[in-house]
């Protein structure tokens, strides 16, 4: 996912450790794994500004397993 200016930027600056933190979104939309999801275009962007500051970060799809 690509990240605005601004919030890459505020990535750059960012001095913080957070590489002892794990986070775990769970997309819950009721779209299929084929099928764009705003859900997941929303989750993405926050999931990569955390991995960029260093998180470990796991995403589940709630319809990818049913």
């Amino acid at each position: 996912m690509e990240l605005h200016e601004h919030q890459t930027a505020l990535c750059d600056q960012n001095n913080t450790d957070f590489s002892d933190l794990r986070a775990v979104f769970f997309n819950c939309t009721l779209k299929l794994p084929d099928q764009e999801s705003h859900t997941a275009l929303l989750m993405g962007a926050a999931a990569e500004i955390m991995r960029r500051n260093g998180v470990a970060v796991d995403d589940i799809r709630g319809t990818a397993h049913f």
